[in-house]
């Protein structure tokens, strides 16, 4: 049922002012006298004629005046319809339910206490009403469909049960605002059942409140005040890790939830067999750091799970365990293709290269020395970095292969030597190195009859990073006597340039891998760099970049995170094994990315480690509880009321009602536009007067 209304009423006086033109019409009507004429006669039914079509046209020019000023005055009248839905006046209700089921409703009664308080809202309705019930924890999902089957409704609430997903308040309540919107009902309200746990309100970020008309009601579950709880609250684990770089950190941060201080075992597990324990005090409300020390050796080269323990009991014990991953590499292999052996160390660029990845056995790097033309796709299978040193060509199936390293997420090094031509190395590499060389310059011969330094290093790119500190290597004290000027350099990142710019050090992204290029040499025939103390860290550094060392893709989520994995291209079958055992077969699918590759996508359901396999490679995530989740500290239910709507109630018992606010006359007019409408109606009125009246006027 709806009723016409109108913001500026007195301006519907003024559609009387639409009879001024029939007014002005019938005064000045033209009085005719009848003249006879009888030479005249044969014209008479002509005559008549046109007179007849002249009075049509002029009364359609009268009609379309007058209804010009008559649309006019309702247009400025601001003209609007109520309905029910809008003004929230009598008819049907329709209830949103959000029924929380995150990880702290496991504590005591508080999920069996939510599913009661949930139903006893279903029960407060009217035949004819609407209800949904959407269960939410990361984030909202409907278990009762809109439905005027209570019946229906309470068997779906019995069945939700508490996961270990963390809260989010407020993406429920948006969506549920937004469906709720577009509800033909014209009573609409959002019933929130949860513990209101203060985490769960970080998402909100004060730009959208609930829609007008929609009411707003908490009933808050749980103790008043919250019980103590311990539990871990944050890891510092290093992502990765190499067979014999000594010994990693693996630290946890022990949270007290208590008002009491307490000394806590915490227990460190790799691998499922336990490696430490030790005792932590943890202060009162505070929170105290544990770390611990571990060399991986070869047993556990690839994906190791681990896992933080804490030895005892509380309300919460899901966040009792922290896991984690770390990926365990064997030593780097490095392929170094040497193309200028020589018996003298000075002109054998591969001599110092090979000394600074192997200088002794314990080194994290093997390296295999050949000749350029002894590269085949066994050695590269070995390797995860190619070093070339002064080559400038290779026969065609070694070109092609490295191509395809290259490409498929390997990383190549160029050095540049005495004996690289730029002809043979630009067609030979073209497709892979940073750029192109362009000639070899003599610093001896430029204005300042000296060699060369390096003015310009990116220290906050990762190969220079641990160069950035005082102390930690000066890489102006390198001479360089002779070295390459590049073009095509555009797609390359420069990480070093010499004083007169010109590039030293060039990284570009080539497919899925990474190419290196330093524009001089590895022998001591154009730069002394070799002999510096910087060669060997930035030699290792560079390696360990471009073989993915440091690049570490998350491994720990949380429950009920969609994890996006990137498999191998070759990857015919994924299967996804999760830590109760279940194993799935999942789609794969071209990745949203410039680098391209494929992946995979699931969604974290369950405390604990997936394993995911695609063919011989594998890869685990571990998946804990959120540590905000154990942070039991509620919400102030006037708080979130407030938040959403301008208003505060008395929560008092722990339940609040919020009446939405209304929609007003101003908002319906907006929404409906009735006035800029008939504005448009009038505009196509006057140009339709103009036109009739232009043409009755060029027939007078």
């Amino acid at each position: 049922m709806s009723h016409f209304a109108a913001l500026n009423p007195w301006f519907l006086i003024g559609a009387a002012a639409a009879l001024v033109p029939l007014i002005i019409h019938l005064v000045e009507r033209k009085r005719v006298t009848r003249v006879v004429f009888g030479s005249l006669i044969f014209l008479r039914g002509l005559v008549k004629k046109m007179a007849r079509r002249r009075r049509t046209s002029e009364m359609i020019l009268l009609i379309l005046r007058m209804a010009l000023l008559a649309v006019i005055a309702f247009a400025f009248a601001r003209p609007l319809f109520r309905t029910a839905q809008a003004t929230g006046e009598g008819g049907n209700r329709a209830v949103a339910i959000l029924l929380d089921r995150s990880g702290s409703m496991k504590i005591g009664a508080r999920m069996a206490d939510a599913r009661a308080r949930a139903v006893g809202a279903i029960d407060a309705l009217h035949a004819g009403d609407q209800v949904a019930v959407y269960a939410f924890g990361t984030r909202p999902a409907p278990v009762a469909p809109w439905t005027t089957d209570f019946a229906a409704a309470k068997a779906a609430v019995a069945k939700v049960a508490a996961t270990d997903e963390a809260t989010d308040i407020a993406a429920a309540i948006r969506d549920a605002g937004q469906n709720l919107a577009q509800r033909p009902e014209s009573k609409r309200a959002i019933v929130l059942v949860s513990d209101l746990q203060a985490s769960g309100w970080a998402g909100f970020t004060a730009d959208w409140s609930l829609p007008a008309g929609v009411d707003f009601a908490v009933d808050r579950v749980g103790e008043d005040a919250p019980p103590p709880n311990v539990g871990f609250s944050r890891l510092a684990i290093p992502g990765q890790s190499v067979v014999g770089s000594g010994e990693e950190v693996l630290i946890a941060q022990v949270r007290n939830g208590s008002d009491a201080a307490k000394t806590i075992a915490v227990k460190l597990e790799l691998s499922g067999k336990e490696a430490d324990s030790r005792e932590v005090n943890v202060p009162a409300n505070g929170t105290t750091t544990v770390s611990f020390r571990h060399a991986f050796g070869p047993e556990e080269a690839g994906w190791t799970p681990g896992r933080f323990i804490l030895k005892g009991e509380d309300v919460f014990p899901a966040d009792d365990e922290a896991r984690f991953v770390v990926d365990v590499k064997p030593k780097i292999g490095v392929l170094l293709v040497n193309g200028s052996f020589d018996a003298e160390a000075k002109r054998n660029d591969g001599f110092f290269l090979k000394r600074a990845f192997a200088p002794s056995s314990e080194s994290i790097f093997t390296v295999t020395e050949i000749h350029p033309d002894g590269l085949t796709a066994a050695r590269l299978a070995d390797a995860s970095v190619v070093v070339l040193a002064d080559v400038d060509d290779m026969v065609a199936d070694a070109k092609r292969k490295l191509a395809q390293f290259v490409q498929s997420g390997g990383g190549v090094i160029f050095f540049t030597g005495s004996q690289t031509s730029p002809a043979n190395f630009n067609r030979a590499f073209a497709d892979i190195a940073p750029c192109k060389l362009d000639r070899m310059v003599v610093a001896a011969d430029g204005p300042e009859k000296r060699d060369a330094v390096i003015g310009e290093v990116d220290y906050k790119h990762a190969i220079f990073q641990p160069f950035a500190t005082p102390h930690h290597g000066d890489f102006s004290r390198i001479a360089f006597s002779r070295y390459f000027a590049v073009t095509d350099s555009q797609g390359a990142t420069v990480l070093a340039r010499f004083e007169g710019g010109s590039p030293a050090v060039l990284l570009k992204k080539v497919g899925r891998g990474s190419s290196l290029m330093v524009t001089s040499g590895a022998d001591l025939e154009m730069n002394n760099f070799a002999l510096r103390a910087v060669f060997l860290p930035f030699v290792h550094q560079a390696a360990r970049h471009l073989a993915g060392f440091g690049v570490v893709r998350e491994t720990s989520c949380r429950v009920g995170d969609e994890i996006v994995a990137q498999v191998p291209a070759a990857a015919a079958e994924v299967t996804l094994t999760s830590p109760s055992g279940a194993a799935t077969k999942l789609a794969v699918e071209a990745a949203d990315s410039p680098d391209g590759g494929r992946v995979v996508r699931f969604v974290a359901t369950e405390l604990g480690f997936y394993r995911l396999a695609a063919g011989k490679a594998e890869r685990v995530y571990a998946v804990n509880v959120s540590p905000a989740e154990g942070a039991l500290v509620a919400m102030n239910p006037d708080e979130l009321a407030a938040s959403l709507t301008s208003h505060r109630g008395d929560s008092g018992s722990g339940a609040l009602l919020v009446e939405g606010r209304r929609a007003t006359d101003e908002d319906v007019e907006h929404s409906q536009r009735l006035g800029w409408i008939l504005l448009l109606i009038g505009a196509a009125l006057v140009a339709a007067e103009m036109t009739l009246a232009r043409r009755i006027a060029s027939e007078q």
